[in-house]
């Protein structure tokens, strides 16, 4: 089941007498209990998209199905949770007070509200601090308190944008954590990060915008490239040159790692056997996701 479908989704800006191609022609599915993660530069439109998904805007035009639904169904916003990238929290709540308040907004009895926001608090630490104002907490706390209240309703579609931006290694790790467990509970996340690291570890399918467009989308294992990685012994005259020309790297005593790519593989060890250099192993090694990322927007890493 598609939890957010899309079809030629296109939203323009007007600025006096200037149109603003924020999004044009998205196509794209998200699939229930998938982590989606959506890379894109500043400005490459992915707030815009998340907004339309909420139904915060109208888009321009083009389609958008949310669990089967149009955004702006009540029903279908009582079953996502939304932390959006700068979270505005009354600093004079207490966390519990803060809580409570967002808890009201959905039909939910007293008794139930008040037990999940303990279990909730307690989930991420939190228990303690439950009477402390939300002034005094830090942004690891705050950014916490702030995903507490995106689940309080037990959302079937979570969307984070930017959930771990500036945060400290310790509470990045914690808020990973979650979001793997919310995929076990049988959620569905879109995740919107600028931490490449964290939409590898974390996303099974995702997407990459650039300028309002969608350059590439698909499962992740199947984006990024494999190369075959060499480790052999050094033997013959013409070692360093070899060496040189695949900008092999030191391992263990007198052999190299060279990274190869596969439409190179034949005449790579038609290479090593003309010099008779021993292979000692070889295997498989996928592409970094910064590589892919950059290399679909068409940039390279000295730009």
């Amino acid at each position: 089941m598609s939890i957010i479908k899309t079809k030629n989704l296109t939203k323009i800006y007007k600025k006096g007498r200037k149109k603003i191609r924020a999004l044009h022609n998205l196509n794209l599915s998200v699939d229930e209990g998938t982590i989606f993660g959506f890379l894109g530069r500043n400005g490459a439109g992915k707030t815009t998209a998340i907004k339309l998904f909420l139904g915060l805007l109208r888009p321009t035009s083009g389609n958008i199905s949310i669990l089967g639904k149009n955004p702006d169904n009540i029903d279908i916003k009582n079953q996502i949770g939304y932390l959006p990238e700068i979270s505005y929290l009354d600093k004079d709540f207490t966390a519990w007070e803060l809580l409570k308040f967002f808890g009201n907004f959905f039909k939910i009895e007293r008794k139930v509200v008040e037990e999940r926001i303990d279990d909730l608090l307690s989930q991420f630490g939190l228990l303690t601090f439950k009477d402390t104002k939300i002034g005094d907490f830090s942004k690891g706390m705050l950014q916490k308190i702030a995903i507490i209240q995106a689940l309080l309703h037990q959302p079937k579609l979570l969307i984070l944008d930017e959930p771990t931006e500036g945060l400290d290694p310790i509470s990045q790790h914690e808020i990973r954590e979650f979001v793997k467990n919310e995929k076990k509970k049988g959620n569905t996340i879109f995740l919107s990060s600028h931490y490449l690291d964290e939409v590898e570890e974390l996303c099974d399918v995702i997407g990459v915008l650039h300028k309002g467009k969608l350059l590439r989308y698909g499962e992740k294992d199947k984006l990024l490239q494999y190369k075959i990685m060499y480790t052999f012994i050094i033997k013959g005259k013409s070692i360093e040159s070899i060496v040189s020309k695949y900008n092999g790297k030191p391992f263990l005593n007198d052999c190299y790692k060279l990274h190869i790519s596969l439409n190179e593989k034949e005449n790579f060890t038609n290479l090593l056997n003309r010099n008779k250099i021993e292979i000692v192993e070889f295997y498989r090694e996928r592409e970094e996701i910064a590589d892919f990322f950059l290399r679909t927007i068409g940039e390279s890493k000295n730009e």
